[in-house]
Formats: structure tokens, sequence, C-alpha cells
């Protein structure tokens, strides 16, 4: 059962990978990296219900976050990204 279960989502992937336009948009601010529009961006993985464990940034975009307070990052959070 898990085997078809792999065979079945492999071709899901594989066929949406084929099909796709516009995928992997780059997502560019003036404003800098925004709490909304990263939320959103995550809303666009979860709603298939895979979890947004990491993401990948330019590391000039990281001071962005770094300057977010307590009220847009827990302290927990914020230590582990500095």
């Amino acid at each position: 059962m898990a085997k078809e279960e792999d065979r079945r989502i492999f071709a899901a992937i594989e066929y949406a990978a084929d099909s796709a336009t516009g995928h992997n948009t780059v997502v560019t601010g003036a404003s800098g990296l925004q709490r909304i529009k990263l939320a959103d961006l995550f809303l666009g993985v979860e709603q298939w219900n895979a979890p947004v464990v990491n993401t990948l940034m330019h590391p000039a975009q990281y001071r962005d976050i770094r300057c977010w307070g307590r009220d847009e990052l827990d302290p927990v959070t914020q230590y582990e990204l500095n």
C-alpha cells in the first residue's frame, strides 16, 4: 500500500512540475520583508497540508527579520536566527 501511495504522490509531483507555469516566483519589495507577505507565502504551501519548516533567503534579507521585535517574532526564534 505504501509503495502505491508513493507512486501516486510522485506521479502527482511530476505532473505538477511539468505543467506548472509561473512557479518559483521571486518576491521582492521596496519596504523589505513584511510579516503579512511571509504569511501569505507560507499559506501557499500549507494549503496542501505541507508544513513550512525552513525558508531560503538571500543573506541581505535576513536583516529585515533580525530587526523585528517581540511583537513580530518570539524571542526564542529570534535568538535562533541571530
